[in-house]
């Protein structure tokens, strides 16, 4: 630190207090502790809807708070310092609604389900050609569009979850033929075994860097915080929205029942891993260091494309080699020169910090990510044909919260992410840098990204790693929503 002069920190606004008794658990202080996690997506019989409400109402004891994951947290610290060894058990449960199911509970207390998100009412299918995905290449279950809501349960272990899960399916009966709800399909995950635990599967450490929430989160130097808590939860400070066509501020109006609330990005990501490593072995960056490790070339130009070394440190801290005590590390901010991260590089694609403003960690665009890994270790024979087996699927189930899906997901991918032209507001940086190496996505061709040494906007011809195979906008409704559209 102290190469460059660093903003200071901006003030946290704690005006605007939060009930963490009425957000439902996984939106706030990181979100449930898991090494395991199911989505059990499921539709409503539109005959039956007040049925399933009656039933909905059932299973809210099941169902945790903000509060309750904090206090989760605060165990599992209190046994680390006693220490305890083993995971603290628990099964954690949330519960949201597409806008086909919301619709489906509104129409029937006689209310509107509107609450001011277009791209939330028209669901992911009608928006993913805007974030760049080939409907062609979705999921069944997803390309059919008629989800009405998910249950998020996740803990310590699988067994445990899938016996709770068990229970909440009888309690609102979808276990029954004829019932007011059936299983759509469950996707489940679980964290990577051994070190690898934390690592998403290219082997990158993941969800290091997260937004702060103001009046809940104490900030760490330099991080990431939201000007208001609106930017998370409805109803709040600054939940507002950007007009994209005239760069005004604009009022949302919201209805009172969605205080509190939030809106779930899911997306579930194919990972192609041995291509991706593949890659990096084909097109090594010159080090020009007679004496580095023979892979070096090929693991700093994945560094350069993520933007931090697998062990999570930042290139900003270590540029040429990764450094583990510096893993996870979020105490800086990217030169505009590009000398040390790219201007393409994930991490400054989708979170550019003092990029794009005088101080951008009070930030619009900002999202919440939650999400696990899932599927199989690469086997022996993909790692040596450098292929994937179709039979050993896996990826990332992500997860994102924000209040406002154009100010944030939205925003991210499409402007940042898919952008070749999005780049620093920094002084003789011109051309395009390109897209974002990981996530990136072009419906007309093939992407590139300027990852290079000493040339920022020298391109390198990307092939796809990442495919999307789907997923779907949910309102996380606060538990007091929760329980009017259980009554009546």
């Amino acid at each position: 630190m102290g190469e460059y002069p660093v903003p200071p920190q901006p003030p946290i606004n704690v005006g605007d207090p939060v009930d963490l008794h009425n957000v439902q658990g996984d939106v706030l202080f990181g979100g449930f502790p898991k090494k395991v996690q199911n989505f059990y997506f499921f539709i409503i019989d539109g005959s039956q809807v007040q049925k399933f409400r009656a039933n909905l109402s059932r299973i809210l004891p099941f169902v945790c708070s903000s509060n309750d994951i904090k206090q989760k947290r605060e165990q599992i610290q209190i046994n680390k310092q006693m220490g305890k060894t083993g995971l603290v058990p628990m099964s954690l449960v949330n519960i949201a609604f597409s806008g086909h199911g919301l619709k489906k509970i509104c129409d029937s207390l006689h209310i509107n389900s509107g609450f001011g998100d277009p791209l939330f009412d028209k669901g992911m299918l009608v928006d993913a050609p805007n974030l760049g995905d080939r409907v062609g290449e979705w999921n069944r279950g997803f390309a059919e569009n008629n989800i009405d809501g998910v249950i998020n349960i996740a803990g310590d272990d699988a067994g445990r979850i899938a016996s709770e899960l068990g229970i909440i399916k009888h309690m609102l009966e979808a276990d029954k033929p004829n019932g007011p709800m059936h299983e759509a399909f469950t996707l489940a995950g679980h964290s990577r075994p051994g070190a690898e635990d934390g690592h998403e599967h290219f082997g990158f450490l993941d969800g290091v860097s997260q937004p702060a929430v103001p009046g809940v989160d104490t900030p760490t130097r330099l991080q990431t915080v939201y000007d208001g808590v609106g930017r998370l939860l409805m109803k709040h400070n600054h939940d507002d929205q950007a007009n994209l066509q005239t760069g005004q501020i604009e009022t949302v109006q919201r209805p009172d029942w969605s205080r509190d609330g939030t809106i779930m990005c899911f997306r579930k990501l194919d990972q192609l891993v041995p291509e991706f490593h593949a890659f990096l072995r084909a097109f090594p960056i010159d080090v020009a260091d007679p004496g580095a490790p023979p892979t070096l070339g090929s693991d700093l130009l994945g560094a350069r494309m993520v933007g931090r070394w697998p062990s999570g440190a930042p290139l900003e801290l270590t540029p040429f080699h990764d450094n583990t005590s510096l893993a996870g590390n979020n105490e800086f901010d990217f030169h505009d020169d590009a000398s040390k991260c790219p201007f393409s590089a994930h991490i400054r694609k989708t979170n550019p910090r003092h990029d794009t403003t005088v101080d951008n960690r009070n930030s619009t665009h900002a999202i919440t990510r939650r999400g696990i890994q899932f599927g199989d270790e690469v086997t022996p024979h993909e790692a040596s044909s450098n292929r994937s087996d179709p039979s050993h699927v896996r990826g990332l189930l992500f997860v994102c919260y924000q209040s406002n899906l154009s100010n944030a997901f939205s925003f991210m991918q499409q402007r940042w992410a898919n952008n070749p032209g999005f780049k620093p507001l920094a002084p003789g940086v011109s051309g395009e840098v390109g897209f974002d190496p990981m996530i990136g996505q072009s419906l007309t061709g093939p992407t590139s990204a300027s990852v290079n040494l000493g040339n920022p906007t020298r391109p390198l011809i990307l092939a796809r790693w990442v495919i999307s195979r789907g997923g779907e906008y949910f309102f996380v409704p606060s538990m007091s929503t929760l329980r009017m559209f259980g009554s009546g």
